[in-house]
C-alpha cells in the first residue's frame, strides 16, 4: 500500500480496486480518497485475527476519536462509545462468540418488544457539507431477518427510540423493519426521507441469518453514493432537499431491536467512519 502523505486509497487490501469488474469502469470504489490512516486502521484487521472488532470514527480533521478493539472474550465498552437502550431494560455485551478475527456482539434485553440494543459514538463529529467527502462502511450480522429493527449510519444526537420502528430525525442511514428482510437507505432531514429501498436486492444480495453484510456510503461533491458488499446500488443527488442540514450535528449509531420478548443480536466486523478536512 501507497502510504506517502496524502495519498489517495487506490490499493486497498480487502475491498475491490476503483474500476472492477463488481461497479465497471470509472465508478469509484467507496473508499478511494479516504484518509489512509484511517483506511490502514480497518485493512490491517484482514491479516491481524487477534485484533478483533476494530471501531474508527474519525473528525473532519482526521483525528481519530479513536479506535477501540473487542477481542474474542472482551466486554468494554468504554468512552467515548456508549451502549444504551431506547426501554428501561438495558442491553448487554454477551460471551463473545469465538470467530476468526472476533466480532462485537451486542445483545438487546429480552424482556419486552421494542427492547434495544444501541451503540453509539458520543462525539457528533459529522455534519453533511456539500464541499467535504465523507465514508461510512460496516460489515455486520443480524440474529434473525425478520424479527427485529435494525438501523446503521449517521444520525441525530437525540436518537434513542422508545419503538426503534421510529427513525431518526435526521441523518445518512440503513434501517430495516422488524418483519423485513432487507434495508433500505434513508437520506433523512426534518423527519422527511428521500430512500433507495431494497439495497440488497439491487446488489443481488439476500440477507441472511449471521451472515455478514458490508453497508456503505461514500458522500462525494454533496452526493451520497450507496454500496452493499462493495457493489454500488444508487445515489442521492446533490441538493436533494432531504439531505441532512450542514448546521445538524450527526453521530455513529448501530442499533439492533427485538419484535417479542426475546433478545437479538447484532455481530459488528468492522466499522468505519471518516471525513476530510
Amino acid at each position: 500500500m501507497d502510504v506517502r502523505s496524502g495519498a489517495g486509497f487506490r490499493d486497498p487490501l480487502r475491498f475491490q480496486h476503483a474500476e472492477s469488474a463488481l461497479n465497471g469502469p470509472g465508478v469509484p470504489h467507496y473508499l478511494d480518497g479516504c484518509s489512509l490512516d484511517a483506511v490502514d486502521r480497518l485493512s490491517f484487521l484482514n491479516d491481524d485475527p487477534e485484533r478483533g472488532t476494530d471501531i474508527v470514527t474519525v473528525a473532519e480533521d482526521f483525528v481519530v476519536i479513536p479506535a477501540i478493539d473487542f477481542g474474542a472474550a472482551s466486554a468494554d465498552v468504554t468512552c467515548p462509545y456508549t451502549l444504551t437502550s431506547g426501554s428501561a431494560n438495558a442491553p448487554t455485551i454477551p460471551a463473545q462468540p469465538n470467530t476468526v478475527g472476533g466480532v462485537l456482539r451486542v445483545q438487546s434485553a429480552g424482556t419486552a418488544d421494542n427492547d434495544s440494543a444501541i451503540l453509539k459514538c458520543l462525539q457528533a463529529a459529522f455534519r453533511y457539507s456539500t464541499t467535504k467527502a465523507l465514508w461510512y462502511t460496516i460489515r455486520f450480522a443480524v440474529q434473525a431477518t425478520a424479527t427485529g429493527e435494525q438501523l446503521v449510519g449517521l444520525v441525530n444526537t437525540a436518537y434513542s427510540p422508545a419503538d426503534p420502528a421510529t427513525l431518526p430525525t435526521d441523518g445518512l442511514f440503513f434501517s430495516k423493519a422488524t418483519a423485513a428482510t432487507d434495508f433500505t437507505f434513508q437520506a433523512r432531514k426534518a423527519s422527511t426521507s428521500t430512500s433507495i429501498a431494497n439495497v440488497l436486492a439491487l446488489a443481488g444480495v439476500t440477507l441472511v441469518a449471521d451472515t455478514m453484510v458490508e453497508l456503505s456510503f461514500r458522500l462525494i461533491d454533496g452526493a451520497v453514493h450507496v454500496y452493499v458488499n462493495g457493489k454500488r446500488v444508487g445515489f442521492v443527488v446533490l441538493n436533494d432537499a432531504n439531505l441532512p442540514a450542514a448546521a445538524t450535528a450527526l453521530q455513529v449509531v448501530s442499533l439492533v431491536a427485538t419484535s417479542a420478548a426475546a433478545t437479538k443480536y447484532m455481530d459488528i466486523d468492522h466499522l468505519l467512519c471518516s471525513q476530510e478536512r
